[in-house]
């Protein structure tokens, strides 16, 4: 049946206002199934154990951190790693930044500088569960989440300035006469290794992450000095990645390659007229280069010479820092010690924001990197295995090679560090000397 224009106008109103009546309906009986707030109807703009009035009582900040701050410092510690005096400097430097200082509202305060620094540095030293966190400190899950993201940000941005920046010429000196007054050997400037972060599954991302140890992660490649601080890391290559390939596409392979790291002239070995680079550290997973050295291939037994062994023997103690800087790193901030679930841009946020507060402890709380934590000599000059070393968990080496190819430059900068070794000049009881052993050098 036809319908006039007229008709059609009026039936279309009618459909329309019918519609409108049903959403209408639809709206008003979600209101009257709305949870009524305590205090009248008010948009809830929380839960109740999130409101501002318990946060400031029954918190973790309020009932455990700051008495322990007051009368137990070492339970302080076991929450935050770090002493009372640390943490209040830190949350300063970053209430000075003004990177996490939030703007108050009308509605609610925002939630103080050191609350938050509190809850990330909980999340990092433990890895619990967020959800736990935000409950203790009385914040929703989604706001815990976020704090972590954006403190660790911002922990990074403001420490590496000065906790995590390139070596000088100078400073490279003083790292190279600590690698020879600590640990023996001369001309060494660092010691580099590469780890596996573990991590959950992230979306839709196929087999990349996928590493040869059957867990998924990302690759943390690192450079630390004689006192167990990182002085360049390179991060984020995927866990699937063989060990050359992350080595070789790292920046800190191109910067080397490059000589722009600010490294000084090649000088005199301790006692001795043998001019030879300085080098960093490695181990078999690196390839051998002038700047990079590793131990000789073959066993420490049978045909490996007396002389090698020694080399491999020298070389290895000095290689055992970053072995203990990755230790360390771990043992405190336990969120390593087992898959980290979230994105991968995030791991690298929590990750880098770790690696400023291990170098900014070290300096600032010497307590973080004691003796019996780290690998250590005793009064007889007998290696003593860090406390570290015993704990499970932790991160994941690459895989060692052997039979890579290398120069014959190369070659011979180890054969002279070897022949060296085993002069009377470079003996053990000669390599921990005082400053006056190193005139020779430039600055």
């Amino acid at each position: 049946m036809d319908l006039s224009l007229d008709q059609l106008i009026e039936t279309t109103e009618i459909v329309l206002m019918l519609s409108l009546m049903w959403n209408i309906r639809k709206i008003m009986k979600k209101r009257e199934h709305r949870r009524k707030h305590p205090l009248g109807n008010l948009l809830w703009w929380t839960r109740l154990h999130n409101t501002q009035q318990n946060r400031d009582t029954h918190s973790w900040y309020h009932t455990l951190l700051k008495p322990a701050a007051l009368h137990d410092v070492k339970q302080f510690h076991n929450w935050t790693r770090m002493s009372p005096t640390a943490f209040n400097a830190l949350a300063d430097k970053l209430s000075a930044s003004n990177l996490v200082n939030k703007q108050i509202t009308r509605m609610r305060k925002p939630i103080s500088v050191r609350k938050r620094l509190a809850i990330t540095l909980r999340y990092y030293a433990t890895g619990d569960n967020l959800k736990t966190i935000a409950a203790g400190y009385c914040v929703g899950h989604d706001t815990a989440c976020k704090i972590v993201v954006d403190t660790g940000i911002a922990i990074y941005k403001v420490l590496a300035p000065d906790y995590l920046k390139v070596p000088d010429k100078s400073m490279w000196r003083k790292i190279s006469i600590q690698f020879s007054k600590v640990w023996n050997f001369p001309n060494c400037i660092g010691a580099i290794d590469g780890k596996h972060i573990a991590m959950q599954a992230p979306r839709n991302a196929g087999s990349d992450y996928f590493n040869y140890k059957q867990f998924h992660s990302i690759i943390l490649m690192a450079i630390c000095d004689a006192e167990y601080k990182f002085t360049i890391i390179d991060l984020g290559a995927y866990g699937r990645e063989g060990d050359k390939n992350v080595y070789n596409t790292s920046i800190i392979s191109k910067k080397l390659a490059e000589g722009t790291l600010g490294i000084p002239p090649s000088c005199k070995l301790p006692y001795s007229n043998t001019i030879l680079p300085h080098c960093i550290v490695g181990d078999n997973a690196f390839p051998l280069k002038p700047y990079l050295l590793k131990p000789s291939a073959g066993r420490c037994t049978g045909t490996m010479a007396r002389e090698e062994r020694i080399f491999n023997y020298r070389l290895s103690r000095s290689r055992r820092v970053i072995e203990n800087a990755f230790g360390i790193l771990a043992g405190h901030w336990r969120l390593f010690r087992k898959p980290i679930i979230g994105k991968s841009e995030n791991i690298e946020h929590y990750t880098r924001a770790c690696i400023v507060l291990h170098n900014y402890l070290i300096e600032t709380y010497k307590q973080y990197a004691s003796k019996g934590y780290a690998d250590h000599f005793n009064a007889n000059w007998t290696l003593i295995e860090g406390g570290w070393r015993s704990e499970e968990g932790g991160l994941k080496s690459i895989p060692s090679r052997t039979g890579m190819n290398f120069s014959h430059e190369a070659k011979a900068v180890r054969d002279s560090f070897k022949k060296y070794f085993n002069s009377e000049e470079g003996a053990v009881e000669n390599a921990a000397v005082d400053n006056d052993g190193f005139d020779s050098c430039d600055n």
